[in-house]
């Protein structure tokens, strides 16, 4: 194998072969934050889109007066509310309808044994009447869900449909 001499010295780089590296470092520089920028912006341009689509089918879920109506008994029909649960699901593509009391506990979910198990009810700002759009738990995944509250005949929040 050939070794360089003990006194040899590397070459340097010209002038022109320094600005060439520069100029290679400044571009992965740019395409690194322009990959980075243009990734973040999906993201949150896909988050936007998809939590309005989600949060208008919850509100058309809140609003249909039967889910009002059933919400407000002690004991909801839950055949009936599941079955507009299914549809919104299905219709949507959505991963989850949930349908609570006003405290969070499902009355209508994706898996029936979980009847009267809280969902995550995100920055609980629902609990106030408001509607909200976020990232939540969702059956040990993180989900982005929309959250509407049921309003009954008096005013009061009856319940809550959540749409992930």
């Amino acid at each position: 194998m050939w070794s360089p001499a003990a006194g040899a010295r590397r070459p340097r780089l010209t002038l022109a072969g320094q600005f060439l590296v520069l100029q290679l470092s400044v571009l992965v520089m740019v395409l690194g934050v322009a990959g980075f920028v243009t990734l973040q912006q999906t993201e949150t341009s896909f988050r936007e889109e998809r939590g309005s689509r989600l949060r208008q089918a919850a509100e058309s879920l809140a609003n249909t007066a039967v889910v009002r109506d059933e919400l407000q008994q002690r004991y909801p029909a839950t055949e009936a509310l599941a079955s507009y649960a299914t549809e919104v699901q299905n219709r949507l593509g959505a991963d989850a309808v949930y349908l609570t009391d006003a405290d969070g506990r499902q009355v209508i979910g994706p898996d029936p044994t979980l009847v009267d198990d809280r969902i995550d009810l995100g920055d609980r700002s629902i609990l106030r009447g408001r509607v909200w759009t976020g990232d939540v738990d969702e059956r040990d995944r993180h989900s982005l869900a929309a959250l509407v509250p049921v309003v009954g005949d008096d005013g009061a929040l009856v319940g809550i449909v959540m749409v992930a």
